[in-house]
């Protein structure tokens, strides 16, 4: 698309200070937080800072979209991926982070736009183009979130509940989530208010029922990805490349995501076994629980399989011996 002359020229030179990449734990992170502004037509129901800035992440990404800036590929890749801080309920998590405040869509829209005016005119390489274009947008909403926040409690009560469709027909009438959508998370929530337990809590749970069979209760089926009784992912011996595939605050988050994880990709993930570390990585950040897949009997095995992950929105990181 033609760059509009009418708007001011950001040259960015080579000599822009370039982002350190660490191999590390990739948490979600805004960029420079500024105020986000008020949403308008989200409902009669007050909303706190962190779903509008959730709200945000989402309309300025359909922005993108609309402006050229980003693909349709791009805008559903990274949309699904993290859909579920809209959805909750009804689909996965989103990345950790989201809630933070983040430049308005204008601002953003600005800054790639100059990004891509700069690189049409040869001001700064490809590799500069690409590489501060995917910071911006990871930032914004990641396409393989490493790290997912737990998953939201469900309505406590019928007020509860009831606030909570509000402000999905609010993500409605924004076009932010579909009219299938809403329906599906509806469903879900008036469900929790009538048994008590989300559709997905209550297949769980009969999923672990005995069954009765001639008279004696049959043994239950183990989850999906579990493992025998004596295998401890925390102290799972690495024997060879493994898969990093999340992180998370807690021990049982970190199990809970892993049965998650194999049911999104059972062909990749069904025949490994879970690995935990606790990892601190320090002032600022914290304790983790690092999840992982393995062992594999190379590298390449384990890239292979990674490239499967990642094609299904599952961030994944091969690596030698699970540092």
């Amino acid at each position: 698309m033609a760059a509009d002359s009418s708007q001011d020229t950001v040259i960015i030179s080579s000599a822009t200070a370039r982002p350190v990449i660490q191999s590390r734990e990739f948490i979600p992170a805004s960029l420079t937080p500024v105020p986000a502004p008020a949403m308008q037509g989200l409902g009669d129901i007050p909303l706190t800072a962190g779903e509008k800035n959730v709200a945000q992440r989402f309309e300025t990404l359909r922005r993108l979209q609309n402006e050229d800036l980003i693909t349709q590929d791009e805008y559903t890749r990274r949309r699904n991926a993290n859909v579920g801080a809209l959805l909750p309920y009804t689909r996965d998590p989103g990345a950790v982070g989201l809630e933070r405040s983040v430049p308005s869509s204008d601002a953003i829209i600005a800054r790639l736009a100059a990004l891509r005016r700069s690189f049409e005119m040869r001001a700064i390489t490809a590799s500069q183009h690409a590489l501060e274009r995917t910071m911006i947008l990871n930032a914004l909403l990641p396409e393989t979130p490493e790290e997912r926040t737990e998953r939201k409690p469900p309505p406590s009560d019928v007020l509860d509940g009831a606030a909570m469709v509000g402000h999905l027909d609010g993500l409605r009438a924004k076009n932010l989530i579909s009219a299938d959508e809403f329906g599906a998370e509806k469903d879900a929530i008036e469900h929790v208010l009538k048994t008590g337990l989300l559709p997905s809590q209550e297949l769980a749970a009969n999923a672990k029922r005995p069954a009765a069979k001639g008279g004696a209760a049959a043994a239950a089926k183990p989850a999906v990805g579990a493992t025998n009784a004596s295998y401890d992912p925390l102290t799972a011996e690495i024997t060879g490349p493994v898969l990093h595939i999340a992180s998370y605050r807690t021990e049982q988050a970190a199990k809970t995501g892993w049965d998650e994880s194999v049911t999104r990709n059972k062909a990749a993930l069904g025949s490994l076994k879970p690995i935990i570390r606790r990892v601190d990585l320090g002032a600022g950040k914290g304790v983790f629980y690092r999840l992982m897949a393995g062992t594999f009997k190379s590298v390449a095995d384990a890239e292979a399989v990674c490239i499967q992950l990642k094609q299904n929105n599952q961030f994944c990181r091969a690596s030698a011996d699970g540092s």
